[in-house]
């Protein structure tokens, strides 16, 4: 069964903010998705050509690929360390756009100084990384679902004072789909916690969700996800994942598991050499209860990219 990486259950927290940077900026949007930051952005500013890591979304690629935007792959993935310089030696031309990512929130800050073409950066998987913190992109977004216990939302913001677009409501069908998913995460918050439930049931209202995400006009946030976005203390809920980090690496000794220099709080990188030693998931040492996620199988766009 496909599992997605933004299935939380419904997470009691404290959601008082301490720190909540995203909560001090003027310049932010909401939306249903992080594609839905990407759609507002490029519908107003008209580009002709946007570049991407070949490294990147499936589904977003196909879903930019419906606009009016010619796409350009760039041979970048995370474990690449000279991206910058890659970067730099792009044949640009005006009317382009870059799309930057910090995979995993592996990366240290990059500065955007001498690139001849407007910047956008993806920082879904760490929010408040030391690139967010002192980011000059022209523009920032992010897919919130995938690192905090929301239903759905993606953000756009200008960390140098760019023009936004107006901010748009949530559509009826957003809330509809919003409803659904957090009653899937209250499910799964009594299977886990109490035992009580059909796994099945759950699942199904995950993928019915993911569904209707996927069917979205364009749309802003719905309610119920800008209200624990923007109350939230986002810096405590990213530390309580750094404590489960310290935690679980102690017991990954085999020395499959590779430790970056700037650790990702949500997950380890599991490198291996060929195919079918990358299935082969019978000889993890945490096999009973860890799930591995392979990030993707088709390397087509790999291949076509510059």
């Amino acid at each position: 069964m496909k599992e997605f990486g933004s299935d939380f259950h419904k997470y009691k927290v404290d959601f008082q903010s301490s720190y909540n940077f995203f909560s001090k900026l003027d310049c932010i949007r909401f939306y249903a998705c992080g594609r839905h930051a990407i759609d507002a952005i490029v519908l107003q500013e008209g580009w002709k050509r946007i570049w991407i890591p070949a490294y990147f979304c499936h589904e977003v690629i196909d879903h930019i690929s419906l606009m009016d935007i010619q796409i350009m792959l760039y041979d970048d993935y995370p474990l690449r360390y000279n991206d910058d310089l890659l970067i730099r030696s792009l044949p640009f031309r005006r009317g382009d756009v870059l799309l930057r990512v910090n995979f995993f929130g592996l990366r240290i800050w990059r500065s955007n100084k001498g690139i001849p073409v407007p910047v956008i950066e993806d920082h879904t998987h760490d929010l408040l990384s030391e690139w967010v913190l002192k980011s000059d992109a022209d523009w920032c977004i992010a897919s919130i679902r995938k690192s905090l216990p929301v239903a759905a939302g993606g953000i756009l913001w200008s960390p140098t004072g760019k023009r936004l677009p107006s901010q748009i409501a949530a559509s009826a069908a957003c809330e509809e789909m919003g409803n659904i998913r957090y009653n899937a995460m209250e499910l799964k918050r009594n299977y886990l916690l109490k035992g009580k439930g059909d796994k099945r049931e759950i699942r199904d209202k995950y993928i019915r969700s993911e569904k209707m995400i996927n069917r979205l006009e364009l749309s802003g946030m719905d309610k119920e996800s800008h209200e624990i976005f923007c109350s939230m203390d986002i810096k405590q809920w990213i530390n309580l994942k750094r404590n489960n980090w310290f935690i679980i690496w102690p017991e990954l000794r085999n020395g499959v598991w590779k430790r970056m220099e700037n650790p990702c709080w949500m997950s380890w990188i599991l490198q291996r050499n060929g195919m079918q030693r990358r299935e082969k998931k019978g000889d993890l040492p945490v096999s009973c209860w860890m799930w591995s996620l392979t990030c993707w199988r088709n390397g087509r766009r790999i291949r076509n990219a510059v």
